[in-house]
Protein backbone atom coordinates (compact mmCIF):
# COMPACT_ATOMS: atom_id res chain seq x y z
CA UNK A 1 0.00 0.00 0.00
CA UNK A 2 2.78 2.69 0.83
CA UNK A 3 4.16 1.09 -2.35
CA UNK A 4 1.36 2.46 -4.31
CA UNK A 5 1.26 5.80 -2.28
CA UNK A 6 4.42 6.46 -3.22
CA UNK A 7 3.86 5.65 -6.70
CA UNK A 8 1.00 7.68 -6.46
CA UNK A 9 2.83 10.31 -5.41
CA UNK A 10 5.85 10.77 -7.59
CA UNK A 11 3.20 10.63 -10.91
CA UNK A 12 1.21 13.47 -9.44
CA UNK A 13 4.01 15.17 -8.76
CA UNK A 14 5.57 14.63 -12.29
CA UNK A 15 1.96 15.60 -13.76
CA UNK A 16 1.95 19.07 -11.72
CA UNK A 17 6.09 19.46 -12.88
CA UNK A 18 4.42 19.20 -16.51
CA UNK A 19 1.75 21.26 -15.95
CA UNK A 20 4.31 24.20 -14.46
CA UNK A 21 6.77 23.28 -17.49
CA UNK A 22 4.13 24.14 -19.67
CA UNK A 23 2.28 26.91 -18.08
CA UNK A 24 5.65 28.31 -18.28
CA UNK A 25 5.97 27.65 -21.52
CA UNK A 26 2.61 29.48 -22.41
CA UNK A 27 3.84 32.57 -20.44
CA UNK A 28 6.71 32.94 -22.45
CA UNK A 29 4.99 32.38 -25.77
CA UNK A 30 2.57 34.87 -24.66
CA UNK A 31 5.39 37.47 -23.61
CA UNK A 32 7.11 37.09 -26.87
CA UNK A 33 3.62 37.37 -28.97
CA UNK A 34 3.57 40.54 -26.46
CA UNK A 35 6.94 41.48 -27.47
CA UNK A 36 6.02 40.66 -30.93
CA UNK A 37 3.29 43.04 -31.40
CA UNK A 38 4.55 45.95 -29.63
CA UNK A 39 7.32 45.64 -31.92
CA UNK A 40 5.15 45.51 -35.29
CA UNK A 41 2.88 48.17 -33.67
CA UNK A 42 6.27 50.80 -33.25
CA UNK A 43 7.35 49.43 -36.71
CA UNK A 44 3.79 50.14 -38.44
CA UNK A 45 3.88 53.66 -36.55
CA UNK A 46 7.23 54.42 -38.08
CA UNK A 47 6.08 52.80 -41.26
CA UNK A 48 3.10 55.36 -41.14
CA UNK A 49 5.56 57.92 -40.56
CA UNK A 50 7.69 57.07 -43.37
CA UNK A 51 4.51 56.95 -45.75
CA UNK A 52 3.80 59.94 -44.33
CA UNK A 53 6.88 61.79 -44.98
CA UNK A 54 7.00 60.45 -48.51
CA UNK A 55 3.45 61.54 -49.30
CA UNK A 56 4.40 65.08 -48.30
CA UNK A 57 7.52 64.77 -50.20
CA UNK A 58 5.65 63.19 -53.79
CA UNK A 59 3.57 65.98 -52.79
CA UNK A 60 5.94 68.72 -52.63
CA UNK A 61 7.31 67.57 -55.97
CA UNK A 62 4.29 67.79 -58.13
CA UNK A 63 4.23 71.25 -57.07
CA UNK A 64 7.28 72.09 -57.56
CA UNK A 65 7.08 69.74 -61.44
CA UNK A 66 3.87 69.56 -62.49
CA UNK A 67 2.64 73.21 -61.59
CA UNK A 68 -0.93 74.28 -62.30
CA UNK A 69 -1.06 77.52 -63.99
CA UNK A 70 -3.16 79.02 -60.80
CA UNK A 71 -0.63 77.22 -58.25
CA UNK A 72 2.62 78.96 -58.42
CA UNK A 73 5.43 78.64 -57.95
CA UNK A 74 7.39 76.36 -59.88
CA UNK A 75 10.61 75.12 -58.34
CA UNK A 76 11.92 72.49 -60.42
CA UNK A 77 13.32 69.53 -61.30
CA UNK A 78 12.99 68.71 -60.61
CA UNK A 79 12.93 65.82 -59.49
CA UNK A 80 11.00 65.07 -60.58
CA UNK A 81 9.55 63.35 -62.16
CA UNK A 82 11.49 60.88 -59.88
CA UNK A 83 14.52 59.64 -62.10
CA UNK A 84 14.47 56.26 -62.59
CA UNK A 85 18.19 55.49 -62.16
CA UNK A 86 19.60 54.89 -58.37
CA UNK A 87 20.20 57.48 -56.27
CA UNK A 88 23.92 58.06 -54.74
CA UNK A 89 23.45 61.80 -53.30
CA UNK A 90 20.16 61.56 -51.26
CA UNK A 91 16.72 60.05 -51.43
CA UNK A 92 15.18 60.58 -55.10
CA UNK A 93 18.35 61.91 -56.64
CA UNK A 94 19.46 60.92 -59.59
CA UNK A 95 22.37 58.78 -60.26
CA UNK A 96 25.42 60.07 -62.74
CA UNK A 97 24.49 59.99 -66.47
CA UNK A 98 27.01 59.04 -69.36
CA UNK A 99 24.63 58.40 -72.03
CA UNK A 100 25.39 59.06 -75.28
CA UNK A 101 24.89 61.97 -76.82
CA UNK A 102 22.04 61.40 -79.74
CA UNK A 103 21.94 62.81 -82.77
CA UNK A 104 18.88 65.72 -84.15
CA UNK A 105 15.99 63.77 -85.38
CA UNK A 106 15.95 63.17 -89.18
CA UNK A 107 12.99 65.44 -89.70
CA UNK A 108 13.88 68.09 -88.03
CA UNK A 109 10.82 70.48 -86.81
CA UNK A 110 12.67 73.56 -86.30
CA UNK A 111 15.39 75.09 -88.59
CA UNK A 112 15.99 77.39 -90.98
CA UNK A 113 12.38 77.56 -92.48
CA UNK A 114 10.03 80.08 -94.22
CA UNK A 115 7.94 82.14 -91.76
CA UNK A 116 4.92 83.98 -92.48
CA UNK A 117 4.35 87.76 -91.92
CA UNK A 118 1.44 89.81 -92.53
CA UNK A 119 0.11 89.80 -95.78
CA UNK A 120 0.66 86.33 -96.11
CA UNK A 121 4.15 86.93 -97.59
CA UNK A 122 6.39 83.89 -97.24
CA UNK A 123 9.82 84.79 -96.25
CA UNK A 124 12.88 83.25 -95.29
CA UNK A 125 14.52 83.75 -91.46
CA UNK A 126 17.95 85.03 -92.20
CA UNK A 127 19.34 84.35 -88.13
CA UNK A 128 18.09 81.37 -85.75
CA UNK A 129 15.74 82.16 -83.01
CA UNK A 130 15.82 81.13 -79.71
CA UNK A 131 13.45 81.80 -76.59
CA UNK A 132 14.97 82.65 -73.10
CA UNK A 133 12.88 81.91 -69.92
CA UNK A 134 14.09 83.03 -66.91
CA UNK A 135 12.38 80.63 -64.18
CA UNK A 136 9.98 82.09 -61.90
CA UNK A 137 9.98 86.15 -61.55
CA UNK A 138 11.33 88.94 -59.97
CA UNK A 139 10.85 90.62 -56.25
CA UNK A 140 7.19 91.34 -56.57
CA UNK A 141 5.80 89.06 -59.31
CA UNK A 142 3.27 86.75 -58.42
CA UNK A 143 6.39 83.81 -57.99
CA UNK A 144 9.88 84.64 -57.14
CA UNK A 145 10.78 81.68 -56.34
CA UNK A 146 12.33 79.61 -53.23
CA UNK A 147 14.99 81.68 -51.35
CA UNK A 148 18.23 80.43 -49.65
CA UNK A 149 21.37 82.36 -48.58
CA UNK A 150 19.11 85.69 -48.63
CA UNK A 151 19.20 85.24 -52.54
CA UNK A 152 15.37 84.64 -54.53
CA UNK A 153 15.29 81.88 -57.55
CA UNK A 154 13.92 84.05 -59.43
CA UNK A 155 16.45 87.03 -59.15
CA UNK A 156 18.93 84.63 -59.88
CA UNK A 157 18.02 82.75 -62.69
CA UNK A 158 17.33 86.26 -64.75
CA UNK A 159 20.49 87.48 -63.60
CA UNK A 160 21.50 84.55 -65.47
CA UNK A 161 19.58 85.18 -68.26
CA UNK A 162 20.76 88.91 -69.09
CA UNK A 163 24.24 87.66 -69.99
CA UNK A 164 22.97 84.21 -71.82
CA UNK A 165 21.05 86.78 -74.06
CA UNK A 166 23.58 88.81 -74.56
CA UNK A 167 26.35 85.69 -75.34
CA UNK A 168 23.55 84.64 -77.87
CA UNK A 169 22.72 88.22 -79.55
CA UNK A 170 26.33 88.49 -79.79
CA UNK A 171 26.95 85.13 -81.67
CA UNK A 172 24.19 85.98 -84.01
CA UNK A 173 21.24 84.26 -82.72
CA UNK A 174 17.96 86.54 -82.15
CA UNK A 175 16.76 86.31 -79.11
CA UNK A 176 12.80 86.53 -77.08
CA UNK A 177 12.77 86.69 -73.53
CA UNK A 178 9.29 85.66 -71.97
CA UNK A 179 9.72 88.32 -69.43
CA UNK A 180 12.55 91.03 -66.90
CA UNK A 181 12.35 92.53 -63.93
CA UNK A 182 9.06 94.71 -65.33
CA UNK A 183 6.77 92.25 -66.74
CA UNK A 184 6.17 88.60 -65.57
CA UNK A 185 4.35 85.34 -67.40
CA UNK A 186 2.52 82.32 -65.95
CA UNK A 187 4.17 79.11 -67.38
CA UNK A 188 1.11 78.48 -68.82
CA UNK A 189 1.46 81.67 -70.61
CA UNK A 190 4.71 80.94 -71.79
CA UNK A 191 4.14 77.89 -72.95
CA UNK A 192 1.72 79.80 -74.93
CA UNK A 193 3.85 82.29 -76.16
CA UNK A 194 6.53 79.48 -77.41
CA UNK A 195 3.83 77.91 -79.39
CA UNK A 196 2.54 81.18 -80.95
CA UNK A 197 6.22 82.06 -82.01
CA UNK A 198 8.51 81.07 -84.41
CA UNK A 199 11.13 79.82 -82.52
CA UNK A 200 14.41 76.98 -83.27
CA UNK A 201 14.51 76.53 -79.39
CA UNK A 202 13.02 77.03 -76.20
CA UNK A 203 15.16 76.92 -73.03
CA UNK A 204 13.95 77.97 -69.74
CA UNK A 205 16.89 78.51 -66.93
CA UNK A 206 16.20 77.29 -63.37
CA UNK A 207 18.33 76.66 -60.20
CA UNK A 208 17.71 73.17 -57.69
CA UNK A 209 17.23 73.06 -54.71
CA UNK A 210 17.37 69.81 -52.14
CA UNK A 211 17.37 71.29 -48.35
CA UNK A 212 17.53 67.69 -46.58
CA UNK A 213 20.73 67.10 -48.10
CA UNK A 214 22.70 70.67 -48.61
CA UNK A 215 25.53 68.17 -49.92
CA UNK A 216 23.96 67.47 -53.20
CA UNK A 217 24.62 68.87 -56.33
CA UNK A 218 25.59 69.00 -59.91
CA UNK A 219 23.75 69.83 -63.26
CA UNK A 220 20.64 68.24 -64.89
CA UNK A 221 18.52 69.35 -67.99
CA UNK A 222 14.86 68.32 -68.83
CA UNK A 223 13.20 67.90 -72.04
CA UNK A 224 9.94 66.27 -73.60
CA UNK A 225 10.26 64.05 -76.12
CA UNK A 226 6.76 63.82 -76.88
CA UNK A 227 5.54 67.00 -77.29
CA UNK A 228 9.14 67.45 -79.81
CA UNK A 229 11.39 64.84 -80.93
CA UNK A 230 14.34 67.40 -81.04
CA UNK A 231 14.32 68.31 -77.57
CA UNK A 232 16.19 65.13 -76.64
CA UNK A 233 19.38 66.12 -78.94
CA UNK A 234 19.27 69.56 -77.64
CA UNK A 235 19.41 68.42 -74.07
CA UNK A 236 22.40 66.60 -74.55
CA UNK A 237 24.15 69.16 -76.74
CA UNK A 238 23.39 71.77 -73.81
CA UNK A 239 24.01 69.37 -70.76
CA UNK A 240 27.72 68.43 -72.43
CA UNK A 241 28.71 72.05 -72.85
CA UNK A 242 27.71 73.03 -69.14
CA UNK A 243 29.38 70.35 -67.66
CA UNK A 244 32.78 71.37 -70.03
CA UNK A 245 32.52 74.93 -68.60
CA UNK A 246 31.43 74.34 -64.97
CA UNK A 247 32.69 71.14 -64.06
CA UNK A 248 29.69 70.39 -62.27
CA UNK A 249 28.56 66.91 -61.15
CA UNK A 250 26.56 65.35 -64.26
CA UNK A 251 22.91 64.34 -63.29
CA UNK A 252 21.91 63.63 -66.78
CA UNK A 253 19.33 64.86 -69.47
CA UNK A 254 16.10 63.50 -68.37
CA UNK A 255 13.01 63.02 -70.69
CA UNK A 256 9.88 64.23 -68.78
CA UNK A 257 7.36 62.36 -71.54
CA UNK A 258 6.05 59.84 -68.87
CA UNK A 259 4.92 62.36 -66.73
CA UNK A 260 3.17 63.83 -69.71
CA UNK A 261 1.93 60.64 -71.02
CA UNK A 262 0.02 60.29 -67.86
CA UNK A 263 -1.26 63.69 -67.75
CA UNK A 264 1.17 65.83 -65.85
CA UNK A 265 4.64 66.92 -66.83
CA UNK A 266 6.40 70.16 -66.44
CA UNK A 267 4.06 72.81 -68.48
CA UNK A 268 6.76 74.93 -70.16
CA UNK A 269 8.18 71.96 -71.48
CA UNK A 270 4.42 70.91 -73.30
CA UNK A 271 5.20 73.28 -76.02
CA UNK A 272 5.72 71.65 -79.21
CA UNK A 273 9.02 73.50 -80.15
CA UNK A 274 12.31 72.19 -79.59
CA UNK A 275 12.47 72.96 -75.56
CA UNK A 276 14.56 72.16 -72.60
CA UNK A 277 14.86 73.21 -68.48
CA UNK A 278 18.08 73.24 -67.13
CA UNK A 279 18.91 72.79 -63.56
CA UNK A 280 21.72 74.81 -63.67
CA UNK A 281 22.63 73.95 -59.81
CA UNK A 282 21.75 73.69 -56.26
CA UNK A 283 21.07 76.76 -54.24
CA UNK A 284 21.05 74.54 -51.41
CA UNK A 285 24.41 73.62 -51.70
CA UNK A 286 26.44 77.04 -50.71
CA UNK A 287 29.47 76.33 -52.40
CA UNK A 288 28.14 75.18 -55.57
CA UNK A 289 25.44 78.04 -55.64
CA UNK A 290 28.49 80.55 -54.49
CA UNK A 291 30.28 79.82 -57.70
CA UNK A 292 26.84 79.92 -59.58
CA UNK A 293 26.50 83.83 -58.99
CA UNK A 294 30.25 84.71 -59.50
CA UNK A 295 31.46 86.37 -62.42
CA UNK A 296 33.36 82.99 -63.56
CA UNK A 297 29.61 81.07 -62.93
CA UNK A 298 27.66 82.89 -64.85
CA UNK A 299 29.58 83.19 -68.00
CA UNK A 300 30.43 79.45 -67.67
CA UNK A 301 26.86 79.11 -68.01
CA UNK A 302 26.22 81.46 -70.38
CA UNK A 303 28.94 79.66 -72.60
CA UNK A 304 28.30 76.18 -71.93
CA UNK A 305 24.17 77.20 -73.32
CA UNK A 306 25.55 79.34 -76.14
CA UNK A 307 27.90 76.64 -77.34
CA UNK A 308 25.38 73.93 -76.99
CA UNK A 309 22.69 75.92 -78.40
CA UNK A 310 25.08 76.64 -81.78
CA UNK A 311 26.08 72.62 -82.27
CA UNK A 312 22.29 71.86 -81.73
CA UNK A 313 21.31 74.74 -84.23
CA UNK A 314 24.03 73.40 -87.38
CA UNK A 315 22.21 70.00 -86.65
CA UNK A 316 19.21 71.61 -87.92
CA UNK A 317 21.25 73.50 -90.56
CA UNK A 318 21.89 76.39 -89.49
CA UNK A 319 25.34 78.16 -90.23
CA UNK A 320 26.34 80.23 -87.43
Amino acid sequence: MKTNNHISTRFERVVNLRKDILIICLSVTCIVLAIMTIIMAIDSSKMKNEIAGLNERIEAFKDRNLPDENDPPVIIAKDTPTPTSAPTDGPGVPDVTDEPKPTAAEEPTAGPTPTEEPGNVTVQREKPVGMLDPGHGAIGSDDSGVAYYGVHEGVANLKIAKRVYEVLTEAGIDVIMTHDEKSFLTIRERQELSDASDIDAFVSIHLNAYPEDTSVSGTEVWYNSATNANSESLAYYVLEHLLDELDFRNRGAIDDSDNYNNGGGLRVLKTTKPAILIECGFMTNKPEFDYILSDEGIEGIANGILDGLIDYLEDMGWEI
